[in-house]
């Protein structure tokens, strides 16, 4: 086979008889390899191309990241040189060209060492602790070395196919036991609901808010329902109901906002608020003859209250506005009765006679009349 020489002269200097110092440089400077050799550049910037075309044929070190030195050949268009970035592709291992022959020299068992691989992002070489697992790192790019309990089997991410079943029986559990044991197999009829019951506030999980648990209609499970429905209509004794602080005789009733039951020790409600048909104003003056107001209690009441209410900002003999007085103080001129009430079981009719009425001065006691434009009648009826 024939010699191969790798440089062509950048100057033949067979052809010179008296050969210069300048000649010799420029054969040396000059020289170039043959077309079919290629040099290893070493730079952070991709090779010139443009005025250096050879260096299609060399391998660029690409040093850019010192501590992760890329191997790279021209892959661009041989024909048209293209100076750019993309012309210029990594070279990779390829498949199965790395065999285990090539560790088998530093490995105790065939295969490549774990202290021999690279484990982490800044290239350091470490074994991890004992019982560590390999993993790759979360750039997709490094192997590293975890704790198999606390970074591979956290957060739920065992599935529960990987749990051993050897020796277990249909219907077990997984409970823990408090011991070196940790986490064992349970039977539930025994474990769970014999000696060591289940709590309620906090084993149990809970149904809607405010729902109660009670046994299913066919007695074989727990359900949650609502308390009304608990008892159907007229279940519920009233011996169940809560008597702490009941008086003899107090009653239940609405509240006054319509909001919920209370219990209330019966008065006779004399007042505006409490009466059971408040005080209803007659659309009409005392001057009409016949006053009807309804009272809505549906029976003829057993007690009721009739006056007569000065409605009018401007004082009448006295009596300022929304100023009421009975109405057997209302009087005719004459000083003869003026008025009387009758009451059925829908309506309190009040009568008043034709003549001129006239009441006490508020300030004197001293009758004088009034203005009947300024005087209605209302009433008050109780059961």
């Amino acid at each position: 086979m024939s010699q191969q020489y790798d440089f062509l002269s950048g100057k033949d200097l067979s052809a010179i008889s008296t050969i210069l110092q300048e000649d010799v440089m420029q054969a040396l400077n000059q020289a170039a390899p043959l077309d079919n050799i290629g040099l290893i550049i070493v730079s952070t910037t991709r090779p010139d191309i443009t005025n250096n075309p050879r260096f299609i044929r060399y391998i660029w070190l690409d040093i850019s990241n010192p501590a992760n030195v890329i191997i790279r050949q021209y892959i661009g268009d041989r024909t048209v040189l293209v100076d750019a970035d993309v012309s210029w592709g990594q070279i990779s291992v390829s498949n199965l060209s790395i065999l285990t022959a090539a560790f088998a020299a530093r490995s105790i068992t065939g295969g490549i060492n774990v202290g021999l691989l690279k484990l982490n992002a800044d290239y350091s070489s470490s074994g991890g602790s004992a019982f560590y697992v390999l993993r790759v790192d979360a750039t997709g790019k490094f192997i590293e070395a975890v704790s198999l309990d606390q970074e591979l089997l956290d957060g739920g991410l065992v599935a529960l196919n990987r749990l051993a079943t050897t020796g277990l029986l249909a219907g077990k559990f997984v409970g823990f036991n408090g011991g070196v044991a940790g986490y064992v197999s349970i039977t539930p009829s025994v474990d769970l609901i014999g000696a060591s019951r289940i709590a309620v506030e906090t084993n149990i999980i809970p149904g809607t808010a405010r729902f109660v648990p009670r046994t299913n209609i066919g007695a074989t499970a727990l359900e949650f329902i609502t308390p009304n429905s608990l008892f159907n209509a007229g279940e519920l004794t009233l011996d169940k109901l809560f008597i702490t602080g009941a008086l003899a005789n107090d009653i239940i009733r609405m509240n006054a906002g319509a909001t919920a039951w209370e219990r209330v020790t019966p008065t006779l409600r004399t007042t505006n608020a409490d009466a059971i048909n408040s005080g209803t104003l007659s659309g009409s003056t005392v001057a009409t003859a016949v006053h009807t107001i309804a009272h809505n209690l549906g029976f003829v009441p057993k007690l009721v209250d009739v006056r007569i209410r000065m409605t009018n900002a401007v004082a009448d003999i006295g009596y300022n506005q929304n100023d009421e007085v009975s109405i057997s103080g209302y009087r005719a001129t004459t000083g003869n009765v003026m008025s009387t009430w009758c009451a059925d079981a829908t309506n309190i009719t009040v009568l008043i006679g034709a003549a001129t009425g006239e009441l006490p001065n508020k300030g004197t006691g001293v009758y004088a009349g009034v203005d009947e434009t300024k005087w209605f009648p209302v009433v008050r009826a109780w059961l």
